[in-house]
């Protein structure tokens, strides 16, 4: 019995950070889209590497840039994947408002890593916040959608 629960407390944290790992890659995509607006000077992920990885050459700091922002958004993923009860699309939305919030305007400002988010320009800012829903939005679609597949598998296997 306990050898389920263990199997099925890694499965739900696994499925968990697989979608953060893919809500991440949205976020990365919407990024992507404001720097052609021309809404983004550096990306918050690279100056957090470039600041803890100094004289690094740019080939490493590329690679750290997408290793840890991923890692990060799959680690967040597999958090979300414990919360308790149904959650909606807003829930998605204040998730990923929580994670913009606390990251950029309370835990890198303290560890010194970066200014606050409210100093950027106001471009910048819309862009981490708008990025950041998106990052929460998809998270919530995924695990309603891999909910929905598992409920018609359910349906289908009585």
């Amino acid at each position: 019995m306990l050898d389920t629960k263990r199997r099925e407390f890694l499965s739900r944290g696994l499925r968990g950070a697989r979608n953060g790992a893919e809500a991440t890659g949205a976020m990365t995509a919407a990024f992507a889209a404001f720097d052609l607006l021309g809404w983004l000077g550096r990306l918050p992920p690279r100056q957090i590497i470039e600041r803890l990885l100094p004289g690094s050459s740019e080939h490493t700091r590329r690679i750290a840039t997408v290793i840890s922002h991923t890692g990060y958004g799959a680690f967040f993923g597999a958090g979300y994947a414990f919360l308790p009860g149904r959650r909606s699309t807003t829930f998605g939305v204040i998730f990923g408002l929580a994670i913009c919030a606390g990251n950029y305007e309370a835990l890198l400002p303290a560890l010194k890593i970066r200014p606050p988010l409210h100093a950027d320009d106001r471009r910048e800012i819309a862009a981490m916040v708008l990025a950041h829903i998106v990052y929460g939005v998809t998270l919530q679609r995924r695990i309603s959608q891999r909910e929905r597949s598992v409920d018609l598998h359910s349906d289908t296997d009585s």
